[in-house]
This record gives structure tokens, sequence and C-alpha cells, in this order.
């Protein structure tokens, strides 16, 4: 392969990555896979001044070298190992943080990738990256994970959206964000929410499950409460003579 289609084929590359972690992220995020990093120096510089401490009580000095090489060796595998690409977790969170319509508009933008991996991609190079950006396992990628392992949201269309308003009323993913941005509510671990929060496990798909439980929901409305202003059931309430008696005095 010629080396300006190499790099006529990584620009189209690239150009739908960038597309994708703009609507994700704002900004392309220009990752380097396999790269060697200085973290892995120091991780190798670590282990070798570790086997030279270990080495220092033997007297053959082939013995010592070859430690301290091999201090290295294991410190740099440690450091490359811990240090390992995780972009599929950061990934996976700003995934879930997009409107339906953002999230549709990635999923598009990968089955393009992926079509373009099995199809016309020829460089080894830009396979391996694209197969790393995708974190591909056979033929699912990670978004395609994101997909099937967390609840979502359907598309509306606006006709719909209006009717939903004209009744003052929120649709599902309205509602979840209007939830979401005052207290992870309805519900709680070990309330009414009891059994969402054991499936689910986080509030982000605990709230987006409830929220598709109904087509339109009533928008919270907060009203102040004087607590020292409310009737007291002197029947039924315990300790009625003492509250009796802070409303004489």
């Amino acid at each position: 392969m010629k080396k300006s289609e190499k790099k006529l084929e990584k620009k189209e590359i690239q150009s739908i990555v960038n597309e994708i972690d703009t609507i994700m992220f704002g900004a392309p995020m220009k990752l380097r896979f396999n790269k060697f990093k200085g973290v892995d120096l120091v991780g190798g510089t670590m282990g070798a001044l570790c086997a030279a401490m270990i080495a220092s009580g033997f007297e053959d000095t082939k013995v010592k070298v070859a430690s301290v090489g091999v201090g290295f060796a294991v410190g740099t595998i440690i450091s490359c190992a811990s240090h390992n690409e995780t972009h599929y977790y950061m990934y996976e969170k700003a995934y879930l943080n997009l409107s339906r319509a953002n999230q549709v508009k990635v999923l598009d933008l990968v089955e393009k990738l992926v079509k373009l991996l099995e199809l016309d991609i020829k460089n080894d190079k830009n396979k391996k990256y694209v197969e790393k950006y995708l974190d591909l396992d056979k033929e699912s990628t990670m978004f395609n994970n994101f997909e099937n392992n967390h609840p979502h949201f359907e598309i509306l269309s606006q006709e719909k959206i209006d009717e939903i308003h004209e009744r003052d009323k929120l649709t599902p993913e309205e509602s979840y964000n209007d939830w979401i941005s005052h207290v992870c509510a309805p519900g709680d671990h070990s309330g009414s929410a009891a059994w969402r929060c054991k499936k689910y496990g986080n509030c982000r798909d605990c709230l987006v499950a409830y929220a598709m439980e109904q087509e339109e929901w009533n928008p919270l409305r907060f009203i102040p409460t004087n607590i020292f202003d409310r009737e007291v059931d002197y029947d039924c309430d315990p300790k009625s003579e003492v509250v009796k008696s802070m409303k004489k005095e």
C-alpha cells in the first residue's frame, strides 16, 4: 500500500473518530494506543532500584547487573499493565450522559467506522487503531455494550413532545433531567425504589427505567412550608399534652 493511500485512509478514520469524540466530549480526544510512556520508564527505574537493593547482598558483579536488568524489565511491564488504555469507562460515562438523539448519532458513526474496517481499511496499523478505539471484541464494540447493557430513552416525534407540553407535562427524558438535577428521586434504596436499586445498581439506569414507565410526568414543584404552621391532631398525637402547653405559651 502506498504511503499516500495510507495517509488518506488514516485521515478518513480520524475524521469519523473526531466526530464521535466531539459529540461525546465537545472536542477530539486524540487517543494514542500502544505508545511508550514516561510512566513506563519510571516504573522500570523503580524496578531496577528495588532489584539493585536486593542484589546488593550478592558478591558476583554479573549477578548484580543481571538483577538490575531484570528489575527494570519487570518494573516496565508492571507499569505498562497498570496504565493500560482504559478509555472504555471514560467513554461509557460520556455516552450515558448524552441525550438520546446524540447517542443515536454516535451509533450511526460507529456503524460507519465498523463498515470501513470490514470493507475498506487495508493498512494493518490503521486497522489496529480502529479496533482498539472501538474496543472491538469479535463483532461487538464497546458502544454496543453501552447500548445493550443500559436502559435508554425513546426518541419522540416533535408532534408528540408538543402534545405532552400542551398538557403542562414533561417527557420521560425531560423528567429524568428534572429529577437528577435536584435530588436522585423518586424513591430510595430502602423504600419504593429498593428493587430498582438492586436491579440496576446506579441512579442513572434506575431513573431512566423509572421514567420510561410513563409517557409523561408532572414537573417537580417545590412548595415552601413552615413546619410550625402545621395542624396537629391532638387526639392522635402521642405527645399532645406537650404540644398543647407549647401552643398556650
